[in-house]
């Protein structure tokens, strides 16, 4: 799992893009934190930031997150404007 695909970790030359910085990468079909950290909250799977366990599927989720910024012509994230406690709804603290 990488855990942090995002536009900004992508690198982009020879009509190639190449996925990178796997600082929060880790093996295995799930990970689960004891403390989410950090983490890139806007890039999360809202199940992720309910039950702190990440999947392929968080990466999944991320990946859409990546899309938006793609064709929204690279805006920084898909939550502009909002904090992060504004994103993340009570009811997953």
């Amino acid at each position: 799992m990488h855990r942090d695909i995002a536009a900004r970790n992508c690198l982009y030359g020879n009509d190639k893009v190449k996925i990178s910085d796997f600082g929060l990468a880790k093996t295995g079909v799930f990970f689960q934190v004891t403390q989410m950290t950090k983490a890139p909250i806007r890039w999360l799977a809202p199940e992720t930031l309910k039950d702190t366990i990440y999947t392929l599927k968080t990466d999944v989720f991320s990946y859409g997150v990546l899309c938006w910024e793609i064709f929204t012509d690279a805006k920084t994230e898909p939550y502009a404007g909002m904090t992060a406690a504004e994103f993340v709804p009570k009811r997953l603290l």
